[in-house]
């Protein structure tokens, strides 16, 4: 994907998560296996969030994921 067209859909989620009219704060949520990219796009979504003047607070689950699947694992 060249740079215009992650521009592009970075605008575009930015613009959908902008859009969302709530009486609470919105989230988001990134979901995929691993190494596809998650941690990269948040981190490119929140600059462009930040530049809208949007307040963003990063959140990971991972770790949550992890003890999920161990209890799955080992009962």
């Amino acid at each position: 994907m060249d740079n215009g067209s992650r521009d592009e859909l970075l605008s575009r989620l930015a613009e959908a998560v902008g859009s969302v009219t709530i009486a609470h704060p919105t989230r988001v949520a990134i979901d995929g296996p691993p190494a596809a990219g998650k941690t990269t796009l948040a981190d490119e979504l929140a600059v462009v969030l930040r530049t809208r003047g949007l307040d963003v607070i990063r959140a990971t689950t991972q770790h949550l994921s992890e003890q999920l699947l161990m209890s799955k694992i080992a009962p």
